[in-house]
Parts: C-alpha cells; sequence; structure tokens
C-alpha cells in the first residue's frame, strides 16, 4: 500500500512562507508515492547552484548529506529536453483576482519598489501598468506598449537573468520623460533639418573593435547621447551599429517612436519623412523574428507617409519577422491595397484573416468601408489579366461572413460596369432586388454609365423605364441619357462629311427634345436664336435605322409641368454646345447659331450662366468656339487670331484682378484642338508653328500633339524626323496609344516599312528636360524650312514597287513570326 510522502524541507517552506513572497516554480511540493516498506530516497537530489538559490531565496538551510543514495535518474535527451523548456516559456499562470489586489497594493516608493513589483507580478505585468506611467512619466499607450516590452523581455527568464535585464530597462525608462519633452521642443524640431551623413564605414570600424560585451553595455547610452546633440545623425549611428543581439528591442522601438515625432510636423518635407521611413525599413531587413514590436501608432505613421507602392513592401517587411499587427492596423493596410487595383487581393486575404479572429467584425463599419473599397474600382483604373475577378473577391467576404448592403452592391454594380459586363451588374442589381432593398439614383447612375459605355440598346431601355416608373430622374441621369445619344450616333460614323452632319443634326434635335422634358430651357436658349420648343414639332424626315428606337424611347417620355423642372448645370451645357456646333454643317450656320459674338458679349457682361460655366470649365467655351472654327477652311486662318485674342485677354484680367476668375490663357488642350485641326486640313505648317508656340510659352505637349506631329509628318514624308519625334516622346516618359498606331497603320505600306526599318537603326535620345524639348522643337523648325530634303517627297512608282519587291523577299527567306511585334 504507498502513501502520500511530504518532506520535512516541505513542511518547513509551507510553516515559513509569506503569500507573495515565494515564485510559482517553488511552490510544487516535493511527494511521492511510497511503499511502507520501501526505503524513501532523499526527493530533491539538485544541483549545487539550485540549492543554494532555493537556500537564498527562502532562508532554508539544506541538509549537506543524503542517508540513502538516489535511485539512477533517466537522462533527458537535448531535443527533448529544449522542447521541454520551450513549454516552460511559452507556459503563463493565471492570477487570482486575490493576488491582483494584493500586487496593485504594494506601494511603489522608488526605483527599487518598482522592480520588485515587476518581478513579482509572475507575467501580469498590466498589473504595473499605473506605476509605469507615474515612475516614468509615460502616457496611457506608451504605458501598455511598455507592458508588452516587458512581456517580451522577462517572460521565461530565471531571476538573476530578469534582474539584469530589468537593470538596463528601468535606466533607458528613467529617460524617457526627457526625450519626450525633446520632441515637443520646436527648437529641437529644427535640429532633423540638418540630415547630415557621417561616414558610415569608419564608424562601423571604430565600433567593431570594442568587445560584444562592451558594446552591448555602452550602446543604449551612445543612441541617448545621439539623440540629445543631434537626431539628423541617428540614421547613419543605427546603421553602422546594429545588430539584434548586442542592442535591447525596447530601446530600438522607442528610438524609433521619438524619431518619427519629431518628423510629425507639418513643415517636414518629403526628404526628411523619408530619413525616418529608411530607418524603419533598414531594422526590418536586418532583424530576426519576433525581435522588434513597433507601437501601433508608429506603423500607422509610416503607412500614412509611404506612396502608392510602399505599403505592400511595409507589410512583407513586418510579416517576414512576425510582427505583430492589431486588427486596425490590418485594416489601414487592407484599405491601402483595396484602393490599388494591382492590391486587391492582398487586401481581401486580410480582410478573410482578420475575420477567424474572435472579436473582429466583418461587417461593422470600419471594416465595410474597406470591403467597399475593395469591390469599388477607380475611373479609368484596370485589372491587369491574371487579376482576381470582381466576383471572386466577392466570394471570398462572403465566405468571411460578409453581408452586403446597398453601398457594396453598389461598388460592385460599378466594378463590372467599368469593365464592360453590363449583364454581370444587371444580376447584381436582381439580387439586390431579391434582398428587398430598394435601389436609389447612385443605383441607377451605376447601370445607365454601364449601359453608356458599351452602347447597350437594350439595357439602356430597362434602365430608363424604371427611372420613370421611380420618379427618379436627376440632371446626373439625364446628362448619361444625352450622352449615349451622342455616343451612339458616332458609333455609326458613315463616309461622307455632308451625311455625317447631317446624322449628327438629327442627333442634335433628339437630344434638344430630350433636354425640353427635364431641363429649364433659359439656359440653353441664350446658345440658339430660334425658339427650342420649336424642336418639339414632329418633322417629315424620319431619323436614321440606329436613331429609331432612340427616337421612340425619348418620345414615350412625358414632358415635366414647368414647376418640376431641373435647372441644368454646366456638364449639360457643355454637352448640348458641343453638339450643337459640331451639327454645323456650313460656314454660314457657325457664324449665325454659333453665335460666338453673342457669347463673348455676354462672357464680359458677367452673365450668371456664363460665369458659372466659364469658372466650372476654366476656358472650355474658348475651346468649344475654336473647335467649331476649325471645321471649314474658311475659317482656319481666324484660329491663331482666336489664340492671340485669348491670351491678351487673360493677360489684361490678370493684370487688373491680379488671377484668372474669367479669361484664361491657351492650355495644352486649347493647342492640341488646334494641332489636330491644322493636321486635319492638312496645313504642316500650321501644326509645327502651334507646336513651336506652345514650348515657347512653357507649355509641356502631351501625347495627343505628338501624335498630331507625327501624323502631319508623315502625310509630308518627313519620316526620318517623324522616328525621330517617336524617340523623343520615349526619352520623356509619355506612352503611346492606339492614337499613335492609328496614324502609322493608316499610311502606305512602303512607307511604313521603311519607318519600321528607321525605328530599327535610330538610337535612344537622351532628352530629359524642357530644355530638350524646346531644342527639338527648333530642329523639327528647321527641317520643316528645309522642306525635307534629305527626305523623298514624291518616291516614284518604279522606286515604290522594287522596295515591295525587296521586302517579299525578305520575308520569303526569314522564318515565319508568330508573335506580335511593334
Amino acid at each position: 500500500m504507498s502513501s502520500t510522502f511530504t518532506c520535512r524541507q516541505c513542511i518547513s517552506r509551507l510553516a515559513q512562507s509569506n503569500f507573495g513572497q515565494l515564485k510559482f516554480k517553488h511552490f510544487q511540493l516535493h511527494t511521492q508515492a511510497a511503499s511502507t516498506t520501501a526505503t524513501f530516497p532523499p526527493p530533491w537530489d539538485l544541483p549545487e547552484e539550485q540549492r543554494r538559490d532555493i537556500a537564498s531565496d527562502h532562508e532554508i538551510q539544506l541538509p549537506t548529506y543524503f542517508p540513502t543514495p538516489a535511485p539512477p535518474v533517466p537522462q533527458i535527451q537535448p531535443a527533448e529536453k529544449k522542447q521541454l523548456e520551450e513549454k516552460i516559456k511559452k507556459f503563463v499562470p493565471r492570477q487570482n483576482e486575490l493576488f491582483k489586489e494584493k500586487i496593485r497594493a504594494m506601494p511603489v516608493a522608488g526605483s527599487r519598489d518598482l522592480k520588485r513589483k515587476i518581478l513579482q507580478c509572475r507575467g501580469d505585468y498590466y498589473l504595473v501598468h499605473d506605476d509605469l506611467m507615474t515612475r516614468y512619466g509615460l502616457s496611457n499607450a506608451e504605458a501598455l506598449h511598455a507592458v508588452t516590452q516587458l512581456e517580451r523581455l522577462l517572460w521565461g527568464r530565471s531571476a538573476a537573468e530578469a534582474g539584469s535585464r530589468l537593470d538596463v530597462f528601468h535606466d533607458w525608462k528613467m529617460h524617457f520623460q526627457e526625450l519626450s519633452q525633446l520632441t515637443d521642443d520646436p527648437v529641437e524640431k529644427l535640429k532633423v533639418v540638418s540630415l547630415l551623413r557621417r561616414d558610415a564605414k569608419t564608424v562601423k570600424d571604430i565600433w567593431l573593435r570594442l568587445d560584444p560585451q562592451k558594446r552591448k553595455s555602452v550602446w543604449p547610452d551612445l543612441m541617448l547621447s545621439s539623440f540629445r546633440s543631434n537626431p539628423g545623425h541617428l540614421r547613419s549611428l543605427v546603421m553602422a551599429t546594429f545588430h539584434h543581439s548586442l542592442c535591447p528591442s525596447f530601446v530600438v522601438e522607442d528610438l524609433v517612436y521619438f524619431l518619427l515625432r519629431l518628423l510629425d510636423d507639418p513643415q517636414s518635407s518629403e526628404k526628411k519623412r523619408q530619413y525616418g521611413i529608411d530607418l524603419v525599413f533598414f531594422l526590418l531587413a536586418n532583424s530576426p523574428p519576433k525581435y522588434l514590436a513597433f507601437p501601433q501608432t508608429t506603423i500607422r505613421e509610416v503607412l500614412s507617409w509611404l506612396s502608392v507602392s510602399g505599403p505592400i513592401s511595409f507589410y512583407d517587411a513586418l510579416t517576414r519577422v512576425d510582427h505583430p499587427l492589431r486588427p486596425n492596423t490590418l485594416l489601414h493596410f487592407a484599405s491601402r491595397f483595396a484602393k490599388d487595383p494591382l492590391r486587391k487581393v492582398e487586401a481581401a486575404e486580410i480582410i478573410h484573416s482578420l475575420s477567424s479572429r474572435p472579436g473582429f467584425d466583418i461587417n461593422s463599419p470600419a471594416a465595410a468601408s474597406v470591403c467597399t473599397s475593395l469591390l469599388t474600382l477607380e475611373k479609368g483604373a484596370e485589372l491587369p489579366d491574371d487579376h482576381a475577378a470582381p466576383d471572386e473577391l466577392f466570394k471570398m467576404l462572403l465566405d468571411a461572413g460578409f453581408r452586403p448592403n446597398l453601398i457594396n452592391l453598389s461598388a460592385l454594380m460599378r466594378n463590372f460596369c467599368v469593365r464592360g459586363r453590363v449583364e454581370i451588374a444587371w444580376n447584381i442589381f436582381d439580387l439586390l432586388i431579391e434582398r428587398g432593398i430598394e435601389p436609389d439614383a447612385h443605383v441607377f447612375s451605376i447601370l445607365l454609365n454601364g449601359s453608356k459605355q458599351t452602347l447597350d440598346m437594350e439595357s439602356l431601355e430597362r434602365n430608363v423605364n424604371m427611372i420613370e416608373a421611380s420618379n427618379a430622374w436627376t440632371p446626373h441621369l439625364v446628362n448619361d441619357f444625352l450622352d449615349f445619344i451622342y455616343r451612339y450616333n458616332e458609333l455609326y460614323t458613315v463616309k461622307g462629311r455632308r451625311q455625317q452632319k447631317g446624322n449628327t443634326e438629327l442627333a442634335w434635335r433628339l437630344m434638344a427634345r430630350l433636354y425640353i422634358k427635364f431641363f429649364d430651357p433659359t439656359a440653353l436658349q441664350q446658345f440658339t436664336p430660334f425658339p427650342l420648343e420649336n424642336l418639339l414639332i414632329p418633322r417629315q424626315r424620319k431619323p436614321p435605322a440606329h436613331l429609331a428606337q432612340l427616337d421612340k424611347l425619348v418620345d414615350s417620355l412625358p414632358t415635366r409641368p414647368d414647376a418640376l423642372l431641373m435647372w441644368p448645370d454646366t456638364v449639360t451645357l457643355k454637352l448640348m454646345l458641343k453638339v450643337h456646333l459640331r451639327s454645323l454643317s456650313t460656314v454660314k450656320a457657325l457664324v449665325k447659331h454659333g453665335n460666338y459674338v453673342k457669347a463673348m458679349i455676354l462672357k464680359y457682361t458677367k452673365d450668371p450662366i456664363i460665369s458659372q460655366l466659364l469658372k466650372d470649365q476654366k476656358g472650355w467655351l474658348d475651346n468649344l468656339f475654336l473647335r467649331g472654327s476649325l471645321q471649314f477652311k474658311p475659317t482656319v486662318s481666324a484660329s491663331f487670331r482666336m489664340l492671340r485674342n485669348m491670351r491678351e485677354k487673360a493677360k489684361w484680367e490678370e493684370q487688373r484682378y491680379g488671377t484668372n476668375k474669367y479669361c484664361y490663357p491657351p492650355s495644352v488642350y486649347t493647342y492640341t484642338i488646334l494641332m489636330k485641326g491644322m493636321r486635319n486640313h492638312k496645313h504642316t505648317r500650321g501644326v509645327l508653328l502651334a507646336l513651336k508656340k506652345m514650348v515657347e510659352e512653357g507649355i509641356t505637349p502631351n501625347i495627343a500633339a505628338w501624335n498630331a506631329i507625327i501624323g502631319a509628318l508623315l502625310r509630308e514624308n518627313l519620316i526620318t524626323a517623324a522616328v525621330r519625334v517617336m524617340r523623343h516622346v520615349e526619352a520623356i516618359g509619355l506612352q503611346t496609344n492606339a492614337r499613335t498606331m492609328r496614324e502609322i497603320t493608316t499610311r502606305p505600306l512602303w512607307k511604313q516599312r521603311r519607318l519600321d526599318a528607321l525605328l530599327k537603326k535610330e538610337p535612344p535620345s537622351t532628352a530629359k528636360s524642357k530644355r530638350d524639348t524646346r531644342d527639338f522643337v527648333e530642329w523639327l523648325w528647321h527641317v520643316w524650312e528645309r522642306r525635307g530634303k534629305e527626305e523623298v517627297q514624291h518616291m516614284p512608282m518604279r522606286e515604290v514597287r522594287r522596295i515591295l519587291r525587296e521586302d517579299a523577299k525578305k520575308e520569303d527567306a526569314e522564318p515565319e513570326d508568330t508573335g506580335l511585334e511593334y
């Protein structure tokens, strides 16, 4: 039979123990089951050091001999011993409320009391949170971070090692309040302006000559001295002396925290903020996993300073070192990724991982906002082919427990409409109706925009009928309907200027009829010499086939009463005036119906309608009439006079009022309109002259202007000059587009082949600045003045046939290329 044996040593310990003075590892009693007839071996055959520790801790005299030899103790393998130590370090006892109240009640009169209280917390360092704030002068957030620093610093350490580590921690934190005052002093903030770089190699060589223990003990004082004297040298000093085995992590975290506080100033430039970003990335790149744990405020600060492509690198660096990230911080990363079309998958993965954390609600306002951004595609942005489709991202969110609302579904619908998948957008709309969600004007606008992008007549008709049934018409919806009519008519272009102008006129009349049914005609009436109500009278001429369905749809809409008519915005007037001037087929009609003189008179008498149009569009009205004058050859010569008039009026207004409020100087769009019109009329000299004037005024040409130059030069057989223009465009960082390819592919075949051959021979340009562009334009002008003496302006047909035969022989000799190459 066996009985429980308690040794005399344990009895003595229990009799002398005082609650709160014994460490947890010494609470275990030495007990064993023993036979009544068996000899009891000594139960605590411990090494000499451990017996000395126990004796010193509890003042108990241990026996120096054992009457009976101890049985052999089984040897523990090194691998098993390592696993056992890791389990012991990870184990944190759960303290009861009585113990917590006793620890909190312990008085702290000085540094020694504080260190004793920290050591007796048994891993629950939140018990000294208030003492850290009082003793070290920390804020609440700083004290919470100090608690996490203590956890990583002391957990799983022996009493001696924990004491020595705590001494270093205490010495550093005693300077915390001093450094905090330095970061709040505006005079000290000016020191960061000096971003001098010391010779890092020399500093590193001197530092490495020191003994490792010496470096370990001196490093915190060295960083403290550098921060006091000149924080501008801190980055180079850290990069030269940092090593994770010698530098306490809490010192590194606090240094970065204070440095970012210095740089968090409205006067700090991007260069100075990059100073702190570089230091953070250096530390993350040279630290082992779980070494650093920056405050979450520090991470959000760095994240707010990074450019568009920076957050993904920052997130990768943090995850590589297993940096702890709170849900709110991860939401910040997800929000930044969700706004980038190339990083939406990373954002969805973060949201999906957060959904598995207890306490995280994916349907909270912050998380739902990130989900909305994830499902939204910005205007003009396109997802790459290998990227996850919007429906796949939506499925990931649904798997994570996301419950979509009207805003989320609207964003998803817009995403598909932007990509031209209107049918899927309508499926989402049907899902919205099934859920009992009432669509609003924003939803109708998304679908109407999708119909406009794809020019889908069935989708338009369904949308218009629903809007009319819901009585949800807004100026924005009517503008989309008007724009659909214009684009749909432009889709069915016909050969022949007269017939094309006729179709545009019919489209304009159809748009005017729709306009009158919804808008007050007063604003548009000022630009037309005839009453707009006359457009409601049916005409004997039938509309063309492609406008017949639109004509019926417009007629089916009733005219609103005068009291319900809406006031058009500047977008509406801009669209109507553009189509109106485009529909004019003669110069006489341009002068009469364009009403340029009347518009200018209204402009300078500060008419409220024209004034609002000029304020919102900024010079668009002048550009509109300039484009109208370039439609006909007799009025082309007046375009340069109009340009000069714009420049003079803008200069006069600026001199008188100090700013341009109504009259604006010619912009890059003005000159591009002029160059395109000159090119259409085969006026190459006018194209080059407009480019020359633009560069002289300090305006940088865009790709549309260079496309007009390329087309004009190729028409004049100045192929070498056109090739150099293309090289120059590549050098200054502009991207060629579909219009560039159209200017090339619409030329004769022999000209295209010669252009391709010269492109292979012509070296890349070295132009980088505006000065280089100005010199290049001067060279182009001299080439035109010489009229291309080195070029072939009128190549005989015999020479053309010879070149074609040579090209055909080369193609037969070369292997077939299955790829497309430009």
